[in-house]
């Protein structure tokens, strides 16, 4: 077994087969996973690795080991950045840049070690999985879709590529694909607190547009996530195709059931509320949004209940000021088991995505970990407050280094 590096101690909340495992060996193997094991099981080779290469083993006694996070809805352009839709996203492409740059270190610092970056202006999300994939970078594994697709003066605006009529969501889904997106996303509906005019109820998409933007993503192997929040919506972008409903702040139990019998996900964003209706003003967010965000949280929650009694899976999402910790505590509150929460946001989301090697501490899986100084289990906000130690690919990374590139991670 070639070791680089092996984590003893801790209690590892594996979210795989072998269960939780107290006391836990994990032996890494460059960015791959190369065993896990109880106290006292690991081979003669491991335990004889240890006590000769002290320096490259992590001490987690007393400490819990998750998976690395996955974000299954984030715009790392717009993060942590005061106004509006629009303030948040002015200016030339250029100036966003060193913001999706810092915004990438932050999710890493918080324990993200997989962001799914679903709408970004000028593809900013695709340019920094290029730079993080290129060895250039330190930086979560990222998932762009480039720009959202939505109807001319549809959600979204000032991010999105506009267009109307079936060959023109066509076109536009194949000059997303031509940008080298992972993924596509659609805006079928309008939002809740995007805009201070929008209607979140109007479906701003036809089903025949929605089809068209399903069939040329799905002809290229990828997934269709839809913006989607009112019973229309949702309805329609499940009939045409897509892999996850986005948001669903007015899901109804004939959608919710419609989603189960076709496995469609729903990824609810619902902190992103949370946080705008009481932390807003930090924010700089206006009025209008922080009164919009308050009253659109009991009924997410309803929906997110619905979702679960239903059978649908959910997965974890920020959206633009959502944190990861308190989205499953949501979800949890909601309905889900505290486990079941975190798989959210771990093998869950993994599974969501298709990728089966990350979201578990299990042999074959890369690498990437976060360290907890507390049970998340007992308390999943803890997976936001207490992140010690964060593995990345087999790379172990300082959370507070990391933050200290980036002002603590202030709003600015």
């Amino acid at each position: 077994m070639n070791i680089s590096k092996v984590i003893t101690g801790g209690t590892a909340i594996t979210m795989s087969d072998g269960g939780d495992l107290p006391d836990a060996v994990v032996v890494l193997s460059g960015s791959t996973i190369a065993g896990v094991y109880p106290a006292g099981q690991a081979p003669p080779d491991v335990t004889a690795w240890v006590a000769a290469h002290p320096d490259q083993v992590l001490d987690a006694s007393g400490r819990y080991l998750i998976p690395g996070l996955v974000n299954l809805h984030e715009h790392l352009d717009m993060h942590n950045v005061p106004g509006s839709m629009h303030d948040r996203v002015a200016g030339p492409v250029r100036t966003l840049v060193p913001r999706v740059v810092r915004n990438a270190i932050l999710s890493l610092a918080k324990g993200v070690t997989t962001v799914r970056d679903l709408g970004s202006k000028g593809a900013t999300n695709i340019l920094m999985r290029n730079i993080v994939d290129s060895g250039q970078f330190v930086g979560p594994r990222i998932l762009g879709c480039g720009q959202m697709i939505a109807a001319t003066g549809g959600h979204g605006q000032p991010l999105c590529a506009e267009a109307d009529g079936a060959d023109g969501m066509r076109h536009v889904t194949r000059r997303q694909i031509k940008s080298g997106a992972d993924v596509i996303k659609v805006c079928a509906s309008g939002g809740v607190v995007a805009m201070p005019r929008e209607n979140p109820w109007a479906q701003q998409l036809s089903d025949e547009e929605l089809a068209a933007v399903v069939t040329e993503a799905h002809r290229h192997g990828l997934q269709v996530a839809s913006h989607a929040h009112p019973p229309a919506a949702i309805r329609a972008s499940v009939l045409a195709g897509v892999n996850t409903i986005e948001h669903g702040a007015f899901l109804d139990q004939e959608c919710a059931d419609l989603m189960a019998a076709r496995s469609v996900s729903m990824v609810p964003t619902v902190d992103d509320s949370f946080v705008v209706a009481g932390d807003g003003e930090r924010h700089g967010r206006p009025p209008w949004m922080m009164e919009n965000a308050g009253r659109s949280i009991d009924v997410r929650m309803k929906s997110i209940g619905l979702a679960i009694d239903a059978g649908v899976r959910l997965g974890a999402g920020t959206d633009v000021v959502g944190r990861i910790g308190h989205e499953l505590a949501h979800l949890a509150e909601a309905g889900l088991t505290a486990r079941q929460a975190l798989a959210a946001g771990t093998s869950g989301a993994a599974d969501i995505l298709g990728l089966s090697e990350i979201g578990r501490i299990a042999a074959g899986s890369v690498a990437d970990l976060v360290i907890l100084r507390r049970d998340p289990l007992a308390d999943l906000t803890r997976c936001d407050t207490d992140v010690e130690l964060v593995v990345r690919a087999g790379t172990a990374l300082d959370p507070a280094a990391l933050l200290a590139l980036c002002n603590g991670g202030r709003v600015v």
